[in-house]
């Protein structure tokens, strides 16, 4: 039976992704051309793409590692995990994870640091947005109902664990800076990224502040946080504390909802 035009075209596109020949018998090509030549300026021209998308995508990353490194680990991402979605943002979203299993970078826990925090920062302009919350909605809250408080981040807020100074070295080389030593943390940190109007931000917080963050994601109210807050530092200044950080928050656009359930 003879392919369609549908069929030919879905397996021109397959051959092009996946850098398969199955195509080469149906092409019809000039006399004394190649087909294999023909359909590999195809395959290159698409893997050049996908290159560029990751450049674009991790610049920072792309100046740490030098750029023929840059382009050899994405030709291993692009041969490890080809590009299935409609969106093409959608493609560098897995190369730290990539990354923290290629043999030839796992090594340098930095660039996998440098890469997840870079990452996130792209992702914070694909989330959805949401009203953001200004500090007289905090003030006209009932105090007597405070402890009930439940908080809700904007979309874009995430924390990125790092192991490395890989954000100070973000920032060096952000700023046309050599980047500094890098070395190992005794504790792992945290960055804390969010959009703030148009812009990406970014800021390294505490153990406290990004446990409060986690929490806060898993539906904790102010009043459990107060008690777990006491629990890692001073007690009787816990309430203080995260009265603080949710200001904090709130100044720097971070939160789109604060509510008391009805039976508080």
């Amino acid at each position: 039976m003879k392919p369609s035009l549908a069929d030919l075209q879905n397996q021109f596109q397959t051959d092009i992704i996946s850098g398969s020949d199955r195509i080469l018998p149906k092409l019809k090509v000039p006399a004394n051309a190649a087909r294999k030549s023909r359909l590999s300026v195809y395959q290159n021209a698409y893997r050049l793409r996908l290159v560029g998308i990751l450049e674009e995508e991790y610049p920072v990353l792309c100046k740490y590692l030098g750029q023929a490194n840059f382009w050899r680990l994405a030709d291993r991402y692009i041969k490890a995990m080809p590009s299935h979605h409609p969106n093409a943002r959608m493609f560098p979203v897995r190369l730290p994870e990539f990354m923290a299993n290629d043999a030839k970078v796992s090594d340098r826990p930095e660039a996998v640091d440098l890469a997840a925090l870079e990452n996130a920062l792209s992702r914070v302009f694909d989330a959805r947005d949401a009203d953001i919350v200004e500090m007289n909605a905090l003030a006209a809250l009932p105090a007597d109902h405070i402890a009930a408080l439940k908080i809700a981040f904007a979309p874009s807020v995430a924390s990125v664990p790092m192991s490395t100074n890989a954000e100070r070295i973000y920032a060096a080389l952000s700023d046309g800076e050599d980047p500094p030593t890098v070395h190992l943390l005794e504790e792992q940190a945290n960055i804390l990224v969010w959009r703030q109007e148009i812009g990406a931000k970014y800021r390294a917080i505490g153990a406290e502040e990004a446990m409060l963050v986690a929490e806060i994601k898993r539906g904790k109210d102010f009043g459990v946080l107060c008690e777990m807050a006491a629990v890692m530092e001073d007690a009787e200044t816990a309430p203080a504390r995260v009265a603080g950080y949710l200001t904090q928050w709130i100044n720097t656009g971070m939160i789109s909802a604060l509510t008391i359930p009805e039976t508080a």
